[in-house]
């Protein structure tokens, strides 16, 4: 068989053409192992504990930079978190015993959870070898558990559950100062009568606040209390000082929809169950 210049060339073309695929492959398949490689290594993930007769679990986040040059956090716990869920032993339901704890301590404003270490994004996104999280051990204290809080009889090294992720997002260490929201935001989420705000965090310095609020004129089904919804306060600067108080109510507006306006809605906040800054300055402070 005759082989012409056309050929050669034909040739030539196949042979680039699959050098170039076997490249592309192989930088993938290197760019896998090294996300692989980056992945958080199991931590202890601290975590609050929300709720009387429904179970939701709010991560306690940080900041921790990297450097100036390198705008990357490396905490482990640079993400917020928020999760429903239940607490078991075997097949056996605990939340009875939690739900029983709260109600007989009605002056305890903090319940906490210390989790046995594991991969917090592995939440929301499974591992090279592993499929997504969605149960770990932990033990449930009254009170803050780094602050004399004391383990609960019946809830210790349980199976904690994850029923939902409510909200889940890791903070970006290249968002600007102007970037961050200028004026108050909450993530709205619960069950039934039981609704809880946290202030959305974005860059150092920040602050963690979590309360139990009311609605007033207007009712939010489980289903968008589940999927968590985003509130602004639009009379509020983003600042600690001008936080959301309890027992002053205040107006709030919901994001608007295509084609629509904001909605407002009305919000009495009963408790003030968490607040902090040190920990949400980069590097974090006690």
């Amino acid at each position: 068989m005759k082989v012409t210049f056309a050929d050669y060339g034909i040739l030539w073309l196949v042979f680039r053409t699959s050098c170039v695929a076997t490249l592309a492959v192989i930088c993938l398949t290197l760019k896998a192992q090294a996300q692989a490689i980056l992945e958080d290594r199991p931590h202890m993930h601290n975590m609050l504990v929300l709720g009387e007769n429904c179970v939701f679990l709010y991560h306690l986040p940080m900041f921790d930079l990297a450097s100036n040059k390198r705008p990357t956090y490396t905490s482990p716990h640079r993400f917020q978190v928020i999760l429903e869920a239940t607490f078991t032993v075997g097949d056996e339901s605990m939340d009875r015993i939690y739900t029983g704890d709260r109600q007989k301590n009605p002056s305890t404003r903090i319940y906490t959870l210390n989790p046995s270490e594991f991969i917090l994004s592995r939440l929301v996104a499974p591992g090279p070898q592993s499929s997504l999280l969605t149960s770990f051990q932990g033990t449930v204290f009254r009170g803050h558990l780094e602050k004399g809080g004391a383990a609960i009889a019946g809830l210790d090294n349980i199976g904690v559950n994850i029923r939902r992720v409510v909200y889940f997002r890791e903070f970006d260490a290249s968002l600007t100062e102007k970037e961050k929201p200028s004026q108050l935001e909450y993530e709205l989420f619960g069950k039934g009568q039981e609704i809880f705000l946290a202030h959305l965090i974005t860059r150092p310095p920040d602050f963690d606040q979590i309360l139990s609020v009311k609605i007033i004129g207007h009712s939010f089904t489980d289903q968008e209390l589940g999927q968590g919804v985003r509130i602004v306060i639009p009379e509020s600067k983003n600042q600690a000082t001008l936080r959301i108080r309890a027992n002053e109510d205040v107006m709030a507006e919901m994001p608007i929809v295509e084609g629509g306006s904001a909605n407002s809605v009305k919000l009495r906040p009963t408790m003030e169950l968490y607040f902090e800054e040190g920990e949400l300055r980069s590097p974090p402070s006690t």
